[in-house]
């Protein structure tokens, strides 16, 4: 089974180009169960001598399409027609840094961003072409199955626990050579004509998430701030009722020059990879139904075998009733472990 976690997305160009990431990884939420991978590609900088450049990014998902529930059918959703229109300011939403607009541009720390659209997208690859330096590219793959993207371990009793908790990770590699995996890649040299200037991520959770460890540094976390504009932004990756327990945690990779005069300059990585581990505690109805329900049964089984110890006459129909009882008990209990 293809897998974020094991294989690499690719991204190659067929000119040298410098880019700007900008990842968003939507955990499931109550709603929507399924896992959101949102990306933005910004081009920093490209060779405009070579004609019809052409970007292209490939996901290790797999292209059969399976409508079954569990492993869900993934979608990808080209996201630059939401910043053309001037009701909602999204662009404020997926860029911290103050932006301008100038003359119907917007710029950030001088840089032109232009939102364009995706020129193909053959599933599990995106395409765009003619590539210009300013150039933004936006999309979003919904439903991803959640083992695609993250590990999970149950660390607490599936035996009545009221609160569900568990260990998980989740993680992504951007061109790393040795987790390529399988796909189709005819050129390495459009691998090595990419280079990143920064990747910044964001993991977007419920509040009781808790990271423990990252292989990237934690830059910061916070609420989401306006619930209505996030709400309309975020359809289909959080329900607008979870937007106001939903919390962000920021991690950015940008290597600066050592040389203290060039400190508005980077230096260049190639391949780019974040693991995170963390821990998740929610409210499990099953686990408070399966508490209560063990309280009763082992209460009704002691009183039981007390009423058998002062009434010699009925003790073996007790007892088949006692064991009727726990196997009933222990059968349910297997059951729901093995869901």
């Amino acid at each position: 089974m293809s897998s974020f976690l094991r294989e690499s997305i690719v991204i190659k160009s067929t000119a040298e180009v410098t880019l700007e990431i900008h990842i968003n990884l939507f955990l499931s939420q109550k709603k929507y169960k399924k896992v959101a991978f949102e990306m933005g590609i910004w081009v920093k900088q490209i060779d405009e001598q070579v004609p019809k450049q052409t970007i292209q990014i490939i996901f290790p998902l797999t292209t059969e399409k399976n409508n079954d529930k569990k492993n869900g059918v993934e979608k990808i959703e080209d996201l630059s027609s939401m910043f053309q229109g001037k009701d909602k300011d999204f662009s404020r939403l997926i860029f911290n840094e103050e932006l301008k607009s100038n003359n119907g541009i917007l710029e950030l720390d001088g840089n032109p961003i232009s939102f364009q659209k995706i020129t193909d997208e053959s599933f599990p690859s995106i395409e765009v072409q003619n590539v210009k330096q300013g150039n933004y590219y936006r999309f979003r793959i919904t439903d991803i199955a959640i083992d695609s993207l993250i590990v999970e371990q149950q660390c607490s009793s599936f035996i009545g626990d009221p609160i569900k908790r568990s260990i998980k990770t989740i993680g992504f590699h951007i061109n790393n050579v040795r987790n390529l995996g399988e796909q189709n890649i005819d050129d390495k040299n459009e691998i090595k004509n990419v280079s990143f200037e920064c990747i910044n991520t964001f993991v977007v959770c419920n509040m009781g998430v808790d990271i423990l460890d990252s292989m990237q540094e934690k830059r910061s976390f916070r609420a989401l701030e306006d619930r209505e504009v996030w709400g309309e932004y975020l359809k289909k990756c959080i329900d607008k009722d979870e937007i106001s327990k939903s919390i962000v945690y920021q991690f950015k990779k940008e290597e600066k020059q050592d040389d203290k005069n060039d400190k508005n300059e980077r230096k260049k990585f190639k391949n780019f990879k974040l693991f995170l581990r963390f821990s998740e505690t929610e409210n499990n109805k099953w686990g408070s139904f399966l508490t209560g329900s063990t309280i009763i049964t082992l209460a009704f089984i002691t009183n039981t075998l007390f009423y058998l110890v002062t009434n010699e006459k009925i003790i073996i129909n007790g007892i088949i009733i006692v064991f009727i009882l726990l196997a009933a008990l222990v059968m349910f209990f297997y059951t729901k472990w093995k869901e």
